[in-house]
């Protein structure tokens, strides 16, 4: 491997490199901001499910009788 990366130094120069590496972490932490988003939303879903008892009372469904796929729909969740 350290073989190969002499080569590639010779051929490319190290500035090449350099800026090669700096994309491929710039495109990581992006990566890491959207799983950061996505858990934040199903956090969000799974309280409004959790609470969908209490608080979908107040828009004038009986939250008892639906599932909770039902309940979820009716209280504006997704």
């Amino acid at each position: 491997a350290e073989e190969e990366q002499e080569g590639q130094q010779r051929r490319f120069g190290r500035e090449d490199q350099q800026q090669q590496q700096q994309q491929q972490q710039q495109q990581q932490q992006q990566q890491q901001q959207q799983q950061q988003q996505q858990q934040q939303q199903q956090q969000q879903q799974q309280g409004r499910r959790a609470g969908g008892r209490r608080s979908s009372s107040s828009s004038g469904r009986v939250a008892e009788r639906g599932s909770s796929g039902a309940r979820g729909r009716g209280a504006g969740a997704f």
